[in-house]
């Protein structure tokens, strides 16, 4: 292949593996140091603008956060600094999201 045919290949690539800009949603698990208090750590993780959702899951000692940050560069720098520089937070573990199927809006349950 010359370098035009490559060229062309790679700007093929990059359009059609777009994304939206300034959204990039992943979901981390956030593991707790032993003898934290998981709505300690949620409040403070809760100010983090990036932070839109957090629970409390069923494994011991853990949150679920969903994120949305501009790219994967930006997820590595907030994971890196203000979510493992929170205080009780031992590590995590992230799933970007690829595509979303389905989003629904908030659902009123009467």
């Amino acid at each position: 292949m010359n370098l035009a045919a490559s060229s062309a290949a790679r700007n093929c690539f990059k359009r059609r593996n777009r994304r939206r800009p300034g959204r990039f949603s992943a979901f981390v698990f956030v593991y707790l140091q032993p003898q934290q208090r998981d709505s300690a750590v949620a409040d403070r993780l809760s100010l983090l603008r990036e932070v839109e959702e957090i629970h409390l899951v069923d494994q011991d000692d853990c949150l679920l956060l969903k994120v949305a940050v501009q790219d994967p560069e930006a997820l590595a720098s907030f994971l890196r600094g203000p979510v493992k520089g929170c205080p009780g937070v031992d590590r995590t573990r992230t799933m970007s999201v690829l595509r979303t199927v389905k989003k629904r809006p908030e659902l009123v349950i009467s």
